[in-house]
């Protein structure tokens, strides 16, 4: 692990020998993790699927948790997946059967458009941490004692001792 930090609190993230994991390989363009019930959901965007990645006693599993081409995940107040898709160009509600609500479709009477970004008007660059590969998005995961991270054709995981803040 590579961490370049602009601010040194960063560096209380995780221990200076933490690992940094691959724990999926072979995908084309991997976005929009989120931890939801013990899983850790992300797009697999070429292959329009949301995937499923969790820890089971016998091993991890991937399966496809849903269909459809969205790239960033987070979840609603009651925890349901919501997607911003880019073929409907529009956010989804993904319900449990994998069935699609739509959300929003247009903003000032034009279609959504692919990503949005988002930032904290009041919060600083902290720095970043340098995968292998260019990583997409990241989630706080497992109560927070891990990050995941996505990349075009991996995702990654680091373990952390900041359970789920990155400063006090």
């Amino acid at each position: 692990m590579i961490l370049e930090t602009r601010d040194p609190r960063l560096r209380d993230l995780g221990a200076p020998d933490a690992p940094i994991d691959r724990i999926a390989g072979g995908l084309t363009f991997t976005g929009g993790p989120v931890w939801r019930g013990g899983a850790l959901l992300f797009s697999d965007i070429p292959n329009k699927r949301i995937v499923r990645w969790r820890r089971l006693p016998e091993g991890p599993e991937l399966t496809t948790y849903a269909t459809g081409m969205s790239n960033g995940l987070t979840l609603d107040r009651q925890g349901l997946v919501l997607a911003a898709e880019h073929d409907g160009r529009r956010v989804t509600r993904v319900s449990d059967d994998g069935a699609r609500s739509v959300l929003a479709e247009r903003f000032q009477g034009k279609r959504l458009n692919s990503r949005v970004w988002v930032c904290r008007a009041d919060g600083p660059l902290l720095g970043r941490i340098v995968l292998p590969e260019l990583a997409a998005n990241l989630a706080w995961g497992e109560n927070g004692a891990v990050l995941f991270f996505t990349a075009r054709p991996s995702v990654y995981r680091m373990p952390t001792k900041t359970g789920g803040t990155l400063l006090g």
